[in-house]
């Protein structure tokens, strides 16, 4: 079995150049309602900002499922429009089910990987090995992660099935599949080097124009770690590494999701 990986991003680049409105307006409204209520609810601490941050957490699970929804519609021609983005709405306990049914079994196959991982590496310590391990589990989990992924698109078209039996008809579709889907994600690699590299780009003209890029000068590594790490979530900095890969972002993600 195997997929055509070209004809199906044709297809994809097809169907995104005629969807109206425009793929990069949709997905620009997407951004912010989701990145940018994100970003709002980071400058709120305490009691209340655990409070925001699960509840924005969950809202956006559910645009997240309304994007995926456009990306449905687009690849089958339906002219979804700007309204799709609010249909997971109707469903939203559904897909917050979903999503936390995938979550509690994600993290158990992270803990019963992780155990002999543990033992090999306590067994077995060096540092070469610690990284090899740490690697075999990331893999690991991202193909638990694809078996999963299907789950949104069969709730989608099948709603009344409930969030349950949406995961298990995913496991059975993506049966055998794994490495063909394996390699359509890593047919976007490309895109994916690009968009950090201008994230990184961004984020040192943020720190540059803030003036945190010369306080690293002469720091010990360890002192130069945190600061980096400052940077990195630093609003300035942050806004402008959105600003500066915003273009590809635009680009890249209805590509993904509709291909």
């Amino acid at each position: 079995m195997e997929i055509d990986r070209s004809q199906i991003k044709q297809q994809a680049r097809e169907a995104m150049f005629l969807s109206r409105p425009s793929f990069w307006i949709v997905t620009l409204v997407y951004v912010l309602m989701t990145t940018g209520i994100s970003s709002l609810a980071n400058f709120t601490t305490g009691t209340l900002g655990l409070f925001l941050s699960f509840a924005v957490t969950m809202y956006c699970w559910v645009i997240g499922f309304s994007y995926r929804l456009w990306a449905i519609w687009t690849a089958r021609r339906l002219e979804p429009g700007l309204g799709s983005l609010l249909e997971g709405f109707s469903v939203a306990g559904r897909v917050i089910l979903m999503e936390l049914s995938i979550l509690a079994r994600t993290f158990g196959w992270i803990f019963l990987l992780a155990i002999p991982v543990g033992l090999l590496i306590v067994g077995m310590p060096s540092p070469a090995l610690v990284t090899i391990a740490t690697v075999a589990l990331i893999l690991a989990v991202e193909v638990i992660l694809l078996r999963y992924s299907m789950s949104y698109y069969v709730l989608a078209d099948y709603p009344d099935l409930g969030p349950a039996v949406a995961i298990a008809h995913s496991i059975r579709l993506t049966r055998g599949w794994i490495w063909e889907l394996v390699k359509l994600h890593l047919s976007f690699a490309g895109w994916y080097i690009l968009s950090y590299a201008l994230t990184c780009a961004g984020l040192a003209i943020g720190a540059f124009v803030s003036g945190d890029l010369t306080s690293l000068m002469g720091l010990p590594y360890e002192e130069m770690v945190i600061q980096l790490q400052a940077i990195t979530s630093a609003p300035i900095p942050v806004l402008i590494a959105n600003l500066v890969s915003l273009p590809v972002t635009l680009y890249l993600t209805p590509y993904v999701e509709v291909t």
